[in-house]
């Protein structure tokens, strides 16, 4: 037991012993400095200051500068801190680049840093010269740029950058470039694998690296051998009674040509007494004095330099009269002059004139003809002047020179008719049975056509005169004037008699007619088709404005008037849409009637609303007889100016408002509303509410929660001094009255369904079957009146089906499916079993001779 504690002891002391001189090195090892600068690259631009902190954890520190083994010590731009470890380096210059060493000590040790300095050099083009290359061979264009880092090469050829063969602006000339970063140097080259002559010009080299740019111009020749292509092929050159004549050489070449002249394939020299060599750079001419019918012959011009030569062939001869020219056309003609073009013969000696005569075609002779001069162009246009209308004239062309004169070309041409351009005059009527101030229009006698006549045209120019009528869909803006319906046009040409029909119209419609003679035509005129007979009215009535269906703005007076055109017809009356009459006029009539004499009755309506859309009847009775003729109107609300009264509608059992805009209010600004002038104050009923639009308008309006008709009436919207009127009219939805959904009809007899409604303004009625198509386009025997009742005469058994009623106003619509059920007649009934016994009879005939076999 003792053994084992003294070993335990040894054990302890040992372990105790280790860790103290283990804690001692430690502690000794922490004293030594730590260098912990984060930025160990630094970029410094030429000729700039830049400073390097060395950090290290202990203190106090020994510090050491040194670039690749060589200590650094303080110079006129060096300077190293002892104390910091800072080193400072001014006015850099591009041997400063390196890798620098900070070393720090102190009595427990040493460490040491690295530090990268790179010095950036802005691009510098150092070698970028003018070549030259021979068309079709290979050449090198280089550009030599220094910098750190290293630039990087753009080329441009007239604005054109490249870099690549693809952005080049040429296929045969290929950018590279190599960049050295270690020398600080890019050389970039430009290779012309194959020059051509458009490949010329100056190139621009721009060295570029984060620093800054540099660029340099550079011009690349591109030489070739002579050659004629700017001379084309020349003409020969004529010399009039041998006097000198001169041909003329140009060649391009690069270098400048020289340029020698052969005859007879001898050289002509100075000493040559009947020629003249001048020389003017790429330019020669050759003077020849042709004393002998030798001259008249061709030369050679040869021209060189080192890389080739070329030659081209000139023509001296000897001048004729001219040829006939090529051809003379007409180009151009009016009533008094025509315009000739002259082309000139491609073949002998040059005119140096064109003469023309000219003559009446009744003129014998041309002793007494005109006689013109024109200057000789290769193509030449001569405008013969002051001749006759719808004459015919002769002319003859030729052409001379010095020799003589070619022969002669002859035409006759005729002037232009001088046109009358009459106006085409109308010979319809307009009606005079219309209103005050309404529109002129012409009233055709028919319902679906129209025959337009007019005054026949006398043009001496055109033998049979054609005419083209225009007519067009046309509606009234008002009573005063008319518009015509966009896409809406039909035409008719060669019309050769003065009149004609036009068809297929639209009954109780207008349209606007137009007659078009020779280039002129007549204004639009105003037609109206008639009233059918049978459902437009009774002709014996008239309503003025005559039009029967009118669209008037809401807040407007308007009145129409009702005529008897026959005597005996008298006691007129006037019935709106519920047919109900319409009474003279009270305190509180919106609607009135004014009788004007015993066959005239006026309907006044001092300010229309929508309500009062709809269709009214003015009727009488004849005898025993009830005639009666109807106006239909339609409503629509004016876009006003803000000072005017203004009118909008709401629906009843819905919200409905008003409201009024003011420019230029501040915050203050309140705004009462009245409505028939008794104040309106926030309630359930009634809500103020307020839009504002910063820099234009304030909006101010009232809402009203569940509208009655009784809300319907004039609303003020008062602001200090200002104050804006406005209507608000309270329409009703409209509504079908009837719940019936089932009917039963007999064959063969009348039959009618009824669609009773209540609405404001009164909806119109439509009854469509069961494929939406309305029951009066598809058969005559299915009619609606005025109380929207459908009828059906002698309805048959291919009527049944379903069928509904809708109707529809501003206010909104409504409808109602009823299924007809037709039952056949007695005589039909009878006629049906009949047939069904006759086939079964024959039926059970073949069964029992089916069971026989």
């Amino acid at each position: 037991m003792l053994l084992k504690l003294l070993i335990v002891l040894v054990s302890c002391k040992d372990l105790l012993c280790n860790a103290a001189a283990e804690a001692y090195y430690h502690e000794f090892e922490d004293g030594k400095p730590e260098i912990v600068n984060v930025d160990l690259v630094h970029d410094v631009k030429i000729g700039d200051s830049f400073a390097i902190d060395c950090l290290a954890t202990e203190d106090p520190v020994q510090y050491k500068w040194s670039k690749e083994q060589q200590d650094i010590v303080n110079t006129d731009r060096f300077t190293v801190f002892a104390e910091n470890g800072t080193m400072r380096v001014i006015r850099v210059d591009e041997a400063d680049s390196g890798v620098y060493t900070c070393a720090a000590s102190n009595s427990f040790g040493s460490s040491e840093q690295n530090f990268t300095v790179n010095v950036l050099v802005p691009p510098n083009i150092d070698e970028f010269e003018n070549i030259s290359i021979v068309v079709g061979t290979e050449g090198i264009l280089t550009c030599k740029a220094s910098g750190r880092p290293a630039p990087f090469v753009t080329f441009s050829w007239y604005g054109w950058k490249f870099t690549t063969p693809e952005s080049s602006p040429f296929r045969d000339v290929i950018p590279a470039q190599v960049a050295n970063e270690e020398l600080g140097q890019t050389i970039a080259t430009l290779n012309f694998t194959g020059a051509m002559r458009s490949y010329y010009g100056e190139y621009e080299c721009l060295a570029e690296n984060q620093i800054d740019s540099a660029k340099q111009i550079a011009y690349v020749t591109i030489e070739y051998p002579p050659d004629f292509n700017y001379m084309g092929n020349p003409s020969p050159a004529y010399s009039f009674h041998r006097r000198p004549v001169n041909v003329t050489c140009v060649a391009r070449a690069l270098p400048e040509a020289t340029i020698a002249w052969y005859w007879n394939e001898k050289l002509i020299s100075d000493l040559d007494p009947f020629f003249e060599v001048i020389n003017s750079g790429s330019e020669s001419m050759l003077v020849v004095e042709p004393v002998d019918d030798s001259y008249f012959t061709t030369y050679k011009c040869v021209a060189s330099n080192k890389h080739g030569e070329a030659e081209r062939i000139m023509e001296v001869r000897e001048a004729q009269s001219p040829e006939v020219m090529a051809d003379v056309m007409v180009r151009r003609w009016s009533i008094d002059w025509i315009a000739f073009e002259i082309t000139a013969s491609p073949t002998g000696t040059p005119a140096e004139f064109y003469k023309y005569q000219y003559k009446e075609d009744a003129e014998l002779d041309w002793i007494d003809s005109v006689n013109v001069t024109r200057v000789v162009g290769p193509v030449t246009t001569v405008m013969v002047q002051g001749l006759k209308a719808n004459t015919k004239y002769n002319f003859r062309f030729y052409a001379e020179n010095e020799i003589g004169t070619s022969p002669f070309i002859e035409l006759s041409e005729q002037t232009m008719c001088q046109y009358r351009y009459e106006e085409p005059k109308i010979l319809n009527k307009i009606s005079e049975d219309r209103a005050f101030e309404e529109v002129e229009f012409i009233e055709s006698p028919y319902t679906d056509k129209f025959e337009m006549i007019w005054e026949p045209i006398i043009e001496p120019c055109e033998e049979i005169v054609q005419y083209s009528v225009e007519y067009c869909l046309a509606s009234l803006m008002d009573f005063r004037s008319f518009s015509i319906y966009e896409g809406e046009c039909r035409y008719i040409y060669g019309i050769t008699s003065t009149n004609y029909v036009i068809g297929n119209l639209t009954t109780d419609s207008y349209y606007a007619i137009r007659l078009t003679g020779v280039r002129l035509s007549t204004s639009y005129h105003l037609m109206r088709t008639a009233r059918d007979p049978i459902t437009g009215g009774d002709p014996r009535l008239k309503i003025y404005p005559t039009y029967s269906l009118h669209s008037i703005a809401v807040g407007t007076f308007f009145n129409f008037t009702c005529k008897s055109k026959v005597d005996t017809i008298t006691n007129l009356i006037w019935r709106n849409t519920f047919d109900n009459p319409i009474n003279a006029k009270s305190s509180d009539d919106v609607m009135y009637t004014e009788i004007i004499n015993d066959r005239e009755v006026m309907l006044v309506i001092p300010f229309v609303k929508h309500a009062m859309s709809g269709t009214y009847y003015c009727e009488s009775a004849a005898g025993s007889e009830t005639i009666d003729t109807f106006v239909k109107i339609e409503t629509y609300t004016l876009i006003r100016s803000s000072d005017e009264l203004q009118y909008n509608f709401g629906v009843a059992g819905e919200d409905g408002y008003v409201s009024c805009s003011f420019y230029n209010v501040d915050d203050n600004t309140t705004v009462d509303w009245m409505f028939e002038n008794n104040p309106i104050e926030p309630s359930d009923r009634y809500e103020y509410r307020i839009d504002e639009y910063p820099g234009f308008t304030t909006s101010y309006a009232l809402l009203i929660h569940h509208l009655t008709e009784a809300d319907e009436g004039f609303y003020t919207c008062r602001q200090s001094a200002n104050e804006r009127l406005m209507y608000h009219e309270v329409v009703v939805k409209p509504t079908i009255l009837s719940n019936a959904t089932e009917y039963s009809a007999v064959e063969g007899v009348d039959f009618a369904i009824d669609c009773p409604t209540l609405g404001k303004p009164a909806p119109i009625v439509k009854w469509v079957d069961r494929y939406e198509i309305d029951v009066t386009t598809r058969d005559s025997r299915f009619s609606v009146d005025r109380s929207g009742q459908m009828k059906i005469r002698h309805i048959e058994e291919g009527d049944e089906g379903r069928y509904t009623c809708q109707v529809v106003s501003i206010a909104g619509r409504d409808e109602k499916t009823v299924q007809l059920k037709v039952d056949p007649s007695e005589k039909n009934r009878g006629k049906s079993v009949h047939e069904y016994c006759v086939f079964t009879a024959f039926i059970c005939l073949l069964l029992y001779t089916f069971q026989l076999k």
